[in-house]
């Protein structure tokens, strides 16, 4: 519960969250009354008053409330500020208020502030892709459609471990097609520092299931190389724990028609 130890303000947080929309009025509204509840019960929780202070924002872009709440929401996301200057979050509402005053200069110092923190100072698992993409927005706005794309580009990005699960998925589920398209579009490729070269046991599989004897040998092959001539269907078969034997079995069918040794 990051900035605050109120269960009550937390779940009210929560609630806000999970209500937010800029296609339903009253929606919106019950989820602007939930993050003034959470400040309610905890005065000193920074990200419900950067919320806060972004739900007013969106609301007065489509309408629904009058200009002068803008200066509302300005002081709440300053309060947010105030509260956690190592938080990416209230700078990024920060950013957004100012922004929708039409301050877009003042706000992209805001933005950038967040960046800063969101990439330098934040958990993997608190980082939301929506800053980036709403940074890109910000980028068109100020004439510099080339960074809005390259920001894009990485907002959209999947973790590459994202996609070897499921391709795992795909396989396990006989979409061998599908499976290969995740592994392929992995941004890490073999030679490059940090790639995981049991990725190509799967593509190896996938490929020989799918009848591309060729392509699964390659990928075999830059296995073979870079881990060690001795590796076989012996030494690997136990490595992934298969609680159904049918399931296990089409695993290893996949890496012997791929030419993988049996040991």
């Amino acid at each position: 519960m990051r900035g605050t130890t109120n269960q009550k303000a937390f779940r009210a947080y929560l609630d806000g969250e999970r209500l937010f929309t800029i296609i339903d009025r009253q929606q919106m509204a019950k989820s602007r009354k939930k993050f003034e509840e959470a400040i309610k019960l905890d005065d000193n929780f920074a990200r419900a008053h950067g919320y806060l202070a972004y739900t007013i924002t969106r609301s007065v872009a489509n309408g629904w409330l009058g200009e002068a709440q803008l200066k509302v929401a300005e002081s709440h996301a300053r309060k947010a500020v105030k509260l956690d200057p190592y938080d990416y979050a209230t700078y990024w509402d920060l950013g957004y208020c100012l922004i929708g005053q039409g301050r877009l200069k003042q706000g992209l110092a805001q933005y950038d502030k967040a960046m800063d923190l969101y990439e330098n100072f934040t958990d993997q698992l608190d980082r939301k892709h929506g800053l980036l993409a709403e940074i890109a927005e910000a980028y068109v706005f100020d004439g510099r459609p080339q960074d809005a794309i390259k920001m894009l580009e990485r907002a959209k990005r999947f973790p590459d471990w994202y996609r070897w699960n499921l391709g795992w998925a795909y396989y396990s589920a006989r979409d061998y097609d599908a499976a290969i398209n995740e592994l392929e579009c992995m941004r890490c490729k073999p030679g490059d520092e940090g790639y995981v070269m049991e990725v190509q046991l799967l593509l190896a599989a996938a490929y020989a299931q799918k009848g591309n004897p060729t392509m699964a040998k390659n990928a075999i092959g830059l296995f073979r190389s870079a881990k060690g001539r001795g590796q076989s269907i012996k030494s690997l078969e136990g490595r992934v724990k298969f609680r159904n034997k049918k399931d296990r079995d089409h695993w290893v069918d996949g890496l012997r028609k791929a030419g993988l040794p049996q040991g």
